[in-house]
């Protein structure tokens, strides 16, 4: 399923942004660079903005497929924000320079608890990268999804979609991958990744700070809705 228009531009372009700024002095395979934002450490790199973003847009994409699917529990079981760029530099972060990430996959071969996965697309195909089309790989022609800015993608993670990306050949492209569980069991837990206390208290803290910008956000909107009322009614009142 393909919906256009499901995170703004200004969202797409933020954690776009907040994802090159992330992926500095980062180790990446070839033209592929990954970051794990549920790690402390990715959200560190995120900054608290970037980490909001992401947590909302996949907080949201989680109610969507619950919404869609008719789902009464959805759970987060993984998600990576990834960059594929068409000439990879050739200097101390790569890992496997002759890595190739456009063989065709399935999601639940790699983790066999995954039962829905979902792409949002950060930038738009031939605006700021060439190449990358997505394609779902069938017996008789392969079914192509171009990257946009906003294009949410969501389909099941079985074999019954083996997939790809096709290989960027100039620029960077962008885009959030999630995977969900319907098994609480499976789900990701916060702390599975934190091996001491200090890491599990970095983490917390990070979550509050997460939660605060989440309020002060709220708070933000509120006062700006009240702001457009009282100068409607002032208008009004003019006019009068």
């Amino acid at each position: 399923r393909v919906v256009d228009g499901f995170a703004t531009e200004r969202e797409c372009r933020e954690l776009a942004a907040a994802t090159e700024s992330a992926m500095h002095k980062l180790f990446h395979r070839g033209g592929s660079t990954s970051l794990a934002p549920v790690h402390k450490q990715s959200l560190d790199r995120l900054g608290v903005q970037g980490s909001v973003l992401y947590g909302y847009l996949v907080n949201k994409v989680r109610l969507h497929l619950m919404q869609q699917l008719n789902l009464t529990s959805l759970y987060e079981s993984g998600s990576l924000l990834t960059r594929l760029v068409g000439n990879p530099p050739a200097d101390e972060w790569e890992m496997d320079p002759k890595h190739v990430y456009w063989n065709a996959h399935v999601d639940k071969a790699n983790i066999p608890t995954y039962d829905y996965s979902a792409l949002l697309y950060l930038n738009t195909q031939g605006d700021g990268f060439e190449g990358g089309s997505f394609a779902f790989v069938d017996d008789d022609v392969d079914r192509v999804v171009a990257p946009k800015a906003g294009r949410l993608v969501t389909f099941t993670s079985g074999p019954e979609n083996l997939h790809r990306v096709r290989r960027v050949t100039a620029g960077a492209r962008y885009v959030l991958a999630m995977w969900f569980t319907c098994s609480n069991d499976h789900k990701y837990r916060e702390d599975e990744d934190a091996g001491d206390e200090n890491s599990r208290v970095a983490a917390r803290r990070m979550q509050n700070e997460i939660q605060a910008a989440h309020k002060t956000t709220n708070e933000l909107l509120e006062a700006n809705t009240l702001l457009m009322r009282a100068n409607q009614r002032l208008k009004t009142s003019l006019s009068t």
